[in-house]
């Protein structure tokens, strides 16, 4: 017989007034897991049987399938806010009594000790989102089972999810108890709730953002993504990890915020006074900690709004901004506290420790008090430095031996960096205003600490720049042709395209010759530096498109590597194939060509003298002139021959244009669309296009004259 005194029949009489919690915790789940199963697969099953796949790959589908929707914590979507705002319910739920006086009183009447009524409270919680996930996460595992979608990956996969998902809803449902704990009624739970969960993440964007708008050769690589009190981001960091080992410090980091949270959670209990039901904060110590906290990341955050919306705001702007933030978000926090309109001046001395507080942060970005674009690699601190252009982050997608995708910037850090120590010493004492040459630059030091800095260079430095670009280290980190392991991974898939184009016409090459391409092109990077990039025009680019089966499903990858008239082992290799004239079109195939002439320079000039007439704003002529093009731009179509072929030796195709070479060689003003006689502008998909610039030398007079302004 079971004592009314012991903890089943305390953690039973609890359950009587939780009741319709259980059964919405018990249906979602449900209708998630088991009856979600049953939809994907059903699903899957048909686009199986339309696509007439075999049975083998039918089954991939669909353990692939499964796979996905009993790991979909791990796919960082929906379930994530679903779990948490499950674990904030649990959470407001089971301590609801605290926010009405009666019941207060009721229940310490109870002879039953506040720690057991705690951990009754806590554990049914617990109980109430665990048993039907449990239960619902089995019946999805069976219906797998019984389509033949389960194998050991997904029990796996299953387990993972298991533990993610408890670990997440036990840190947020620590976070929602410390909030019901410091607070007396549910709306201002509600909004504590909120602040514990987006606190650090909102202070952190704010923070990077103050750096972007302050610092002139501020990286967001430097600035630590790392989320210390934040279960969601120990989450994300955790899932993202390539290995259990580098896991492991994330998952005991949740475990030990699940075990912090509920142990403060449950010392709040032991010390709230009954006779905080009702009101705004439970612990009267804790609000003017609480104010100043809230008010400077508000004040801060309404200064860089000034910012962002009103573009180059003068100082005065901002500090007028944030002073009206720091007097209004005080005063309103009053307010709140003590739900008397009267109390709107109180506690002055907490305003001004607010004011002083955003004065502090501003005054360091303002002035960069932190000394960030001061600062200058030390060379005998210097072990290397990685350095980044343009097109070396968002150019060819980085791969691993395996054939997965890698993080450009990822694959980089994993390579040796530069050891011209001189040449990056002086390299970053020579940071441009103007954004000539973009780079971001890694500098790792002896003691094993990265420093990031982003700036431009003038394009002008070309012996600089010919020492790092020429370098050795950055060009097998930029192409991968030099790793033998992953072109093996390349060559071992299934070469789905390997063709050479000149920007207009794409040739088609045969994948044997794979071997000998990479070999002619590695001979020839031997050479490449800046000043080759810079003053010599792409005339041409092999692509290599690859692709591996896997899990029933096609991966592709594509690579791009242009080609410079310097590189004659490549062109020589190109000659023999019979794909390589030196030409970028065939003259013959065209119909005609449309040449429209921007006449940026008289556009520019009606926008700034509207600007200067009052006409328009300062910020819209400086921000969006381009919009002012139409009216000056003249549109010419030619078709005859010779036109044609006056027009066609200044081509160059708008594919090929990139950020290394000289923006003196190409007239932007004008832009160009060939028509083919075959009817189109454009061939299919990666078989060339038909848009192009004009070379500023080779630009007949004539056309200069049919297309000028009048």
């Amino acid at each position: 017989m079971m004592s009314k005194n012991s903890f089943l029949a305390n953690l039973k009489e609890n359950n009587k007034r939780r009741v319709w919690l259980w059964i919405i915790s018990g249906l979602f789940w449900f209708i998630y897991y088991p009856v979600g199963m049953m939809m994907i697969l059903s699903r899957q099953n048909t686009v199986n049987q339309v696509g007439g796949y075999t049975e083998a790959v039918s089954k991939g589908l669909l353990t692939e399938a499964a796979k996905g929707w009993l790991g979909s914590i791990t796919n960082l979507g929906g379930l994530v806010f679903l779990v948490c705002v499950i674990a904030a319910v649990c959470a407001i739920q089971g301590f609801s009594y605290l926010y009405h006086k009666r019941k207060v009183d009721f229940y310490h009447s109870i002879p039953v000790k506040k720690s057991r009524r705690f951990a009754v409270i806590y554990l049914n919680g617990v109980l109430i989102f665990f048993l039907p996930y449990l239960v619902s996460l089995l019946l999805a595992m069976a219906v797998a089972g019984i389509n033949g979608a389960m194998d050991g990956v997904n029990f796996g996969v299953a387990a993972v999810s298991l533990g993610c998902t408890v670990l997440l809803f036990l840190g947020i449902y620590g976070l929602a108890m410390i909030a019901v704990m410091l607070t007396g009624n549910l709306i201002i739970t509600l909004f504590a709730t909120a602040i514990f969960v987006f606190y650090e993440p909102l202070v952190k964007v704010l923070l990077q953002a103050y750096c972007d708008s302050f610092y002139k050769y501020f990286a967001y690589q430097s600035v630590k993504t790392h989320l210390y009190l934040s279960p969601v981001g120990q989450l994300i960091e955790g899932l993202e990890a390539e290995s259990f080992g580098e896991a492991l410090p994330h998952i005991l980091a949740m475990a030990a915020m699940a075990a912090g949270f509920a142990a403060i959670a449950w010392f709040c209990y032991m010390k709230r006074p009954s006779e905080a039901a009702g009101k705004a904060m439970a612990f009267a110590k804790a609000k003017g900690v609480v104010k100043v906290l809230l008010v400077i990341p508000f004040a801060l955050g309404i200064g860089y709004i000034i910012m962002d919306l009103i573009g180059e705001t003068p100082i005065a702007m901002m500090v007028f901004g944030m002073v009206m933030a720091v007097i209004i978000g005080s005063c309103t926090i009053e307010v709140i506290y003590e739900m008397d309109i009267r109390a709107v001046l109180r506690k002055k001395y907490q305003m001004l420790l607010s004011g002083a507080g955003v004065a502090v942060i501003f005054l360091i970005f303002c002035f960069d008090l932190t000394g960030y674009d001061r600062w200058a690699p030390d060379p005998d601190k210097l072990e290397d430095a990685v350095v980044l252009f343009m097109d070396d982050m968002y150019g060819n997608q980085c791969i691993d031996e395996n054939f997965h995708s890698v993080n450009n910037v990822d694959y980089w850090l994993s390579m040796p960096g530069i050891h011209d120590i001189d040449a990056i010493c002086r390299f970053s004492d020579l940071k441009s205003e103007e954004e000539n040459i973009w780079c971001s630059v890694c500098y790792r030091m002896k003691n094993g600490k990265e420093i990031w800095r982003n700036f431009s260079v003038s394009g002008e430095e070309e012996e600089l720049l010919n020492r790092i670009v020429g370098s050795k280290e950055y060009r097998e980190a930029k192409c991968q042709l030099y790793n033998d392991d992953i072109y093996a991974g390349i060559k071992g898939n299934r070469i789905e395209e390997f063709t050479f184009s000149t920007g207009f016409k794409v040739e088609n090459l045969a994948p044997e010759g794979l071997d000998e391409f990479r070999e002619a092109y590695l001979k020839d990077l031997e050479k490449a530096d800046y000043s080759m990039m810079h003053n010599e025009f792409v005339c041409g680019n092999i692509r290599i498109e690859v692709e591996k089966d896997t899990d029933g499903r096609t991966v592709s990858r594509g690579f791009e590597y242009n080609i410079y008239p310097s590189y004659t082992n490549t062109i020589a290799f190109l000659e023999e194939k019979g794909v390589y004239d030196g030409n970028y079109l065939d003259v013959e195939g065209i119909a005609s060509i449309t040449v429209e002439n921007y006449h940026s320079e008289l556009a520019k000039a009606a926008v700034m003298q509207a600007k200067a007439d009052g006409l328009i704003a300062e910020t819209v002529a400086d921000m969006d002139i381009g919009n002012n093009y139409n009216g000056y731009t003249v549109t010419k179509n030619f078709n005859e021959e010779e036109q044609i072929r006056d027009i066609a030796q200044a081509l160059y195709p708008r594919v090929f244009d990139d950020s290394w070479l000289s923006k003196d060689l190409i007239d932007y003003d004008y832009d160009v669309t060939v028509m083919y006689k075959d009817g189109t502008v454009d061939s299919v998909y990666y078989r060339g296009s038909g848009r192009a610039y004009l070379m500023a030398d080779r630009i007949p007079d004539w056309l200069e004259k049919e297309t000028a302004y009048e």
